[in-house]
């Protein structure tokens, strides 16, 4: 037999609580921080990686960075809405040229 919805929700509650209590609180405030952190950077600079549904529920301000708290507000959503498409990510969304450079935005935007 199935699980029922509710029996479903009430595990996912279950997990969710067990896995906030692994991390202590000013671990999981830095671990945050550096994810909005990055993910905002990615916004700036790799943006096609990032799901339009993502991107739609960002605030930005008047020099077009996503706010911060927008982005907070918007991983409270993952995974459902989730902030970068991994799977799209391949080496050359990093390749620099020989002197360290980086890869003009034209050439390997993503």
């Amino acid at each position: 037999m199935a699980p029922s919805e509710v029996d479903l929700r009430v595990l996912e509650d279950a997990v969710t609580h067990t896995r906030q209590r692994t991390i202590a609180g000013r671990s999981r405030d830095a671990y945050r921080n550096s994810t909005v952190r990055f993910v905002r950077w990615m916004v700036q600079f790799k943006r096609c990686l990032v799901p339009h549904a993502f991107l739609a529920s960002l605030e930005f301000d008047p020099e077009h960075q996503a706010t911060k708290a927008s982005v907070t507000a918007a991983l409270d959503t993952a995974p459902e809405n989730p902030p970068i498409q991994f799977e799209r990510i391949t080496a050359r969304t990093w390749v620099r040229l020989p002197d360290g450079s980086p890869q003009q935005a034209w050439e390997y935007w993503c």
